[in-house]
């Protein structure tokens, strides 16, 4: 496999998680994914040179970044709608009919 496909693997599986933990109000998944998601850009920087990837940054046309933003907001918008049906589906477990309810309060007399 090659290395660029792996790194874009690396990317759509972070931005798909961001989403969800976005959704589940999870901080720390968050936090993690934030950093996972450095490591295709540094490997990238370390691979050619930080001058020829901000070269390429200025040079790629503005269809481009549209396209990207589109398709990054896509796979994000995925991950929050998976997270929320998560929740979802835990809050309806706990609606279920004949489950008992304990009261742990004190009666009064």
């Amino acid at each position: 496999m090659e290395l660029n496909s792996v790194l874009t693997a690396i990317s759509l599986i972070t931005i798909f998680f961001s989403g969800y933990f976005c959704r589940r109000r999870n901080m720390t998944g968050f936090v993690i994914c934030a950093f996972v998601a450095q490591i295709p850009t540094s490997v990238t920087i370390n691979m050619v040179g930080i001058s020829k990837y901000a070269q390429n940054i200025v040079d790629t046309p503005t269809d481009s970044w549209i396209t990207a933003l589109i398709f990054v907001s896509f796979i994000w918008g995925i991950g929050y709608i998976c997270g929320g049906i998560n929740i979802r589906k835990k809050d309806n477990e706990d609606d279920l009919p004949g489950k008992d309810v304990k009261y742990e309060g004190h009666m009064l007399d």
